[in-house]
């Protein structure tokens, strides 16, 4: 880590670690704006209805920052926070436009967004694990203990910025420091029109706060270039024989991080013989091609790295008249996932056991959170307008956006990739494998076979499909679900 990146880290640590409010982070180059509000500030106009509830988490909020946030007095902090959100969800219907605010400030709380230099308005939000009564009430109950997979936990936030609040989803955790399990949660905008810049500005937090932004990517890399890639790879070697190149596109390669990761082992494996790779980066945003696959191990192993920036549907669309399988595999790796819907959905005690409810993972002490969020921003929420709301239990739904799967000229993402390749492998969070069969079904791909690698790979949170040519007469080890 960089001697820079560290003061700045250290910075924001002592920041969090004080008793104030952050509100705004504000990237400047190298240099970050804090911006911190005292409490009174906050929490200006109090509606008289909550003024005992934000006393009372006032007193033992300013107790948990005095204690050094000891794990001793967490507890009655999360249960004060939790209790002002019941007096909220009781209110059971939209706000007057003056509450509105108060509300947003509960559900903000201890939030804080993200923006560049004299931009108007943040790209993200940010909270940080050891402030935020929301997530650790998970540790408070031990769930977290035994549950590592963060994104479920608290997989929306609100943000508030010149007090207009928006909606973020959980996209990754950074430890502030070395040794140490206080980290900071951050989440892009649901908002489609906001996610692209989302991303962009993570991408500069990247280079600025942050180091590598996925902290299992030498697991997933080992899963998917270990157990499917190399395997099937030794499966085409007499097909490929005469080859001297390995011609990968990655739609949605990000940096290309993970892309090298991925590379260097099947370059390692000396699966390909005498054959080098030839790389292709598609992605919207700006960067080095060239930065992660420099290294001793990968570079000598490399015949050509380049880097296509476009939007993945338009790429496709303005190519499909003259794609001629110009690739051997073509890599969609949680590219899809990053474009899921957000809505929050809702459920009575009798129906806590459906399959559908535990798919969502439904925490019910955080009913009152979301159903306050609901309140907030009631075009996400479900149709529940024949239920007494007063007996649901509310939760976060993240769903696949199966618009994802057809490009601007209504053409199939599938079918049009299969014109660039005999393959394509995709890793998603959110792709279930009805919802992908459907979508090749509509679109006639008969064409086609695609093998579900999910279950003989044991996978639980993620999902992991193999497509190739039925001509090919090849499939991997897993669950051929189509054709069917």
């Amino acid at each position: 880590m960089s001697m820079s990146r560290t003061f700045r880290r250290m910075l924001l640590y002592k920041t969090l670690r004080s008793p104030s409010l952050l509100d705004t982070v504000e990237l400047d180059g190298d240099y970050l704006r804090l911006s911190a509000m005292h409490w009174d500030d906050y929490w200006a106009e109090i509606p008289k209805a909550f003024q005992g509830d934000v006393d009372r988490l006032r007193r033992i909020w300013e107790s948990y920052i005095d204690s050094g946030f000891a794990s001793s007095h967490a507890a009655p902090y999360c249960e004060a926070y939790f209790i002002l959100l019941r007096t909220l969800a009781r209110q059971g219907k939209p706000f007057a436009l003056s509450d509105r605010d108060f509300l947003a400030k509960t559900l903000g709380f201890e939030n804080f967004t993200l923006k560049l230099c004299h931009s108007p308005s943040p790209f993200a939000a940010a909270t940080a694990s050891f402030r935020n009564p929301a997530f650790l009430s998970f540790n408070c109950m031990g769930i977290r203990k035994n549950d590592r997979n963060d994104p479920s936990l608290l997989p929306l936030i609100v943000g508030n910025s010149r007090n207009t609040p928006m909606l973020y989803y959980h996209y990754r955790k950074q430890n502030i420091l070395k040794n140490t399990d206080e980290s900071i949660l951050f989440f892009p905008a649901v908002d489609f029109e906001m996610r692209l810049r989302s991303f962009q500005g993570l991408q500069i937090v990247a280079g600025t706060i942050a180091d590598e932004w996925d902290s299992r990517i030498e697991q997933r890399a080992h899963l998917l270039a270990d157990r499917v890639l190399v395997p099937l790879l030794k499966d085409f070697r007499e097909a490929r024989r005469k080859q001297t190149a390995l011609r990968i596109l990655d739609i949605g390669s990000g940096v290309g991080l993970f892309t090298s990761k991925v590379t260097s082992r099947i370059v390692n494996s000396g699966v390909l013989g005498a054959a080098k790779v030839e790389i292709s980066l598609l992605d919207i945003l700006s960067v080095d091609p060239k930065r992660h696959f420099c290294t001793p191990a990968l570079f000598p192993g490399l015949s050509k790295v380049e880097y296509i920036r476009s939007n993945y549907a338009t790429y496709l669309d303005s190519q499909k008249e003259s794609f001629s399988r110009r690739f051997d595999i073509v890599f969609l790796f949680r590219m899809l996932h990053n474009m899921s819907v957000f809505r929050i959905g809702t459920t009575s005690s009798e129906e806590e056991e459906n399959p559908v409810v535990d798919r969502y993972r439904l925490f019910p002490h955080m009913s009152n959170y979301y159903s306050a969020v609901s309140l907030l921003f009631p075009r996400i929420v479900d149709d529940n307008s024949e239920k007494d709301k007063q007996s649901l239990t509310f939760f976060p739904k993240r769903v696949f956006n199966v618009l994802s799967l057809v490009t601007s000229s209504g053409q199939s993402l599938i079918t049009l990739l299969m014109k660039v390749s005999d393959n394509v492998l995709i890793e998603d969070g959110d792709l279930c494998a009805d919802t992908l069969v459907k979508h090749v079904s509509r679109h006639n791909a008969s064409e086609i076979a695609i093998c579900d690698l999910s279950r003989s790979l044991r996978l639980s949170m993620n999902h992991i499909y193999w497509i190739t040519v039925r001509s090919n007469g090849f499939h991997p080890r897993g669950d051929m679900i189509w054709p069917r």
